[in-house]
């Protein structure tokens, strides 16, 4: 029970999200799979890795409406 309550309090991180998505990559070959994890793990773990993928996420989409804002589109 310990184990469960330690999974769902646990945050959601940005590793976790692209080990899902590269997950989801159905078209793409064992190789391919295996190369972009390789690539996660040796770039994106250690550093951006850690963060709440929730934050970053909300941070990223932030950044593009303040970039389109001031180029002068409407949000």
């Amino acid at each position: 029970m310990e184990n469960v309550l330690k999974h769902y309090q646990a945050v959601y991180t940005v590793s976790d999200m692209l080990k899902d998505h590269i997950g989801l990559l159905t078209n793409a070959n064992g190789y391919t799979v295996h190369k972009y994890g390789a690539m996660r793990g040796n770039h994106i773990d250690a550093t951006l890795g850690r963060a709440n993928a929730e934050e970053a996420s909300l941070a990223v989409h932030s950044c593009e409406r303040s970039s389109r804002l001031y180029e002068g589109e409407s949000s």
